[in-house]
């Protein structure tokens, strides 16, 4: 339009100028030359942008349309929750995602206070989201990144991270708070703190967070002069449960102990598992240290009543040891310590008890620690031996038979009685390749003595709790007779009442094996453990041996004679042979022929001897 003005306003200044004066040709050129011109510096201003800044606005205009749909996109499909929120803490401005995550209806979320979100309970104890988002744009950061519980419509709260982003920009100020719900994160997070710091199966304090936890109890009780106690738990016979009836059934019996073990302790205290069947309990803020044991007897009657689990009943007892802090101990490790080597002193007092830690148990302690050390290498370094002791028949002194008794020299402590390390072998599990040692020693001493022209008499090898257990035992024995020649019916197993005890089923079945082969069975110490008519009916018995302890007073009128002659009309009427241990004098041997004992054994008849002594005393009866 304006190219096509000037051109018509040339052009009327050129007629104009043809009307007033004659025509000149030149003026005309002028003219035309001026309108040449002038379009050639429209048009060349044209395409320089004259026009630009009209076409730069419309351009704008219609990028910041399309700008603004595309933040709109973005805004509302974020799949955070975006609140816009002014200084005063009002929401302006959110997206579908906060309007569901909040529980309200998108037009009612507009307009409300951001304090609406947070809930009362922790309105003051987090920062304040409005303080938040008033300062927000006056920060240096560009985000700040935080946790708290935030409040729905219903009432119910959420964990949430919330980042504040300022608006910067002339005349604005408001906040955009970034919210994302971290329920599942915070779920999972919980959970595997959970597993970290709880054992799997009952769901207590496992011995990581135990010591953690008592650490902290015990600066508190420092702090505030407190005395605690801490208890190390051991359940007695709990192996017999899980070999015989199976782990399942063991897992369900830890359980319900760890269920009644929680219910008898006040919410103070601290409970864990911290193994196996070993549980652990500090008693928190104590009065006076009888308080200790008031709660270790509650502890002890309530495992003593029976567990009874798909119509199996189970009496589970325990031995509990108790140190006391500050007496006994300053830190955790210390503590438990103290307290497990209590258990053992109350395990070997005769389980189902309770002790409290002495000093000197650390002495005894570091002792079978390096007798335990030591027994680990005695096979190899040659230590240990065997001596005979003869057995004889009480009606005419024959010599019928021997036992082989396992004996141990040390190479700086001297001889070590079979009663201080016998136990331990027996815990360590030591006691199977020594077993299996002396099984096969003693047959191959028999062998080489009936070799050498002596008498080929019964060997009788004791066999261990452990040992009887292994269902490869009754192959062991087979492999041994076959390696050194020995007959199996000149072979006799010594096995304890409580030995077979542990799982009857498992024993009778063990023992038919072993008579399958020929070998010969007894029952050793017998009046000690359960004494029951009915396993001796239902075991592939031979031979019952009266325990020592009843045959001491036997020569006299009192109880040990009465048990004693028991005994033996108890063991003739099931066809068993008997033989009394421990006979001293001629006056107790004649006493049990007297009552029908078929045979003894005892210092009266000959001591354990090594076995060239052995062997001398052989040739000399034989002479």
């Amino acid at each position: 339009m304006l190219a096509t003005g000037a051109m018509v306003m040339f052009a009327a200044q050129i007629a104009f100028a043809r009307d007033q004066a004659p025509f000149d040709r030149m003026v005309l050129v002028g003219h035309l030359y001026k309108v040449a011109s002038l379009w050639l510096v429209y048009h060349a201003l044209f395409r320089e942008g004259v026009h630009q800044p009209y076409r730069r606005v419309a351009e704008s205009r219609r990028d910041a349309a399309q700008s603004h749909a595309h933040y709109q996109q973005l805004f509302d499909s974020s799949p955070d929750g975006l609140l816009v929120v002014d200084a005063g803490g009002v929401i302006r401005h959110a997206n579908a995602q906060a309007s569901a995550m909040f529980g309200w209806p998108l037009p009612e979320l507009l307009g409300q206070a951001v304090e609406a979100l947070l809930p009362e309970a922790v309105r003051g104890r987090h920062v304040g989201l409005r303080q938040g988002f008033a300062a927000a744009p006056h920060r240096r950061d560009m985000a700040e990144g935080q946790w708290l519980r935030a409040r729905r419509r219903d009432g119910s709260t959420f964990p949430i991270e919330v980042a504040l982003v300022p608006q910067r920009a002339p005349h604005i100020d408001t906040t955009l708070c970034i919210v994302r719900d971290v329920s599942r994160r915070r779920a999972l997070e919980e959970s595997l703190l959970q597993q970290a710091a709880h054992d799997a199966l009952t769901g207590l304090a496992n011995r990581r967070h135990f010591t953690e936890r008592m650490g902290q109890m015990l600066a508190h009780a420092r702090r505030q002069q407190q005395q605690l106690a801490v208890m190390f738990i051991d359940l007695d016979h709990f192996k017999k449960t899980n070999d015989t009836l199976g782990h399942e059934m063991g897992d369900r019996l830890l359980c319900e102990i760890a269920a009644r073990l929680r219910g008898a302790l006040r919410e103070s205290d601290l409970l864990a598992r911290m193994g196996g069947d070993e549980f652990a309990v500090v008693l928190a803020d104590m009065a006076h240290s009888g308080d200790a044991n008031i709660v270790a007897r509650k502890l002890l009657d309530l495992l003593l009543k029976p567990v009874c689990i798909d119509g199996h009943e189970m009496l589970v007892g325990a031995s509990i040891g108790i140190t006391l802090f500050p007496h006994d101990g300053q830190a955790a490790e210390e503590l438990l310590r103290h307290a497990d080597l209590a258990m053992y002193r109350a395990k070997a007092s005769g389980r189902n008890a309770w002790c409290f830690y002495q000093p000197e148990m650390n002495e005894r302690m570091r002792e079978r620690v390096d007798l335990e050390r030591d027994l680990h290498h005695a096979l190899e370094r040659g230590e240990l031996s065997l001596h005979y002791q003869p057995r004889v028949r009480l009606a005419d002194g024959a010599l019928t038979g021997f036992e082989a008794l396992l004996r141990w020299r040390h190479p700086t402590r001297g001889p070590i009685g079979p009663d201080v390390f016998i136990p331990i072998a027996e815990e360590t599990g030591l006691i199977v390749p020594i077993g299996e040692w002396v099984l096969r020693q003693a047959c191959c001493q028999a062998r080489a003595w009936a070799a050498a022209g002596l008498p080929r008499l019964q060997v009788a090898v004791n066999v261990s709790a452990r040992q009887l257990s292994d269902a490869a035992f009754p192959r062991r024995v087979r492999q041994a007779l076959a390696d050194t020649g020995w007959p199996a019916e000149l072979l006799e197993l010594e096995i304890t009442e409580t030995a077979l005890m542990q799982d009857t089923a498992q024993s009778a079945g063990l023992l038919r094996e072993l008579k399958s082969l020929g070998a010969r069975t007894a029952v050793d110490d017998f009046g000690t453990g359960y004494s029951s008519l009915a396993y001796l009916k239902a075991f592939p018995l031979h031979r019952l041996k009266v325990d020592r302890s009843f045959v001491a007073g036997v020569q006299d009128e009192g109880d040990d004679r009465v048990i004693a002659s028991t005994i033996i009309v108890l063991a003739q009427s099931l066809g068993l042979q008997v033989t009394a241990e421990g006979v001293e004098t001629a006056e107790q041997a004649a006493c049990l022929l007297q009552h029908g004992c078929d045979e003894a054994q005892g210092y009266h008849f000959g001591r354990p001897v090594p076995a060239e002594e052995f062997e001398a005393m052989l040739r000399g009866r034989g002479a």
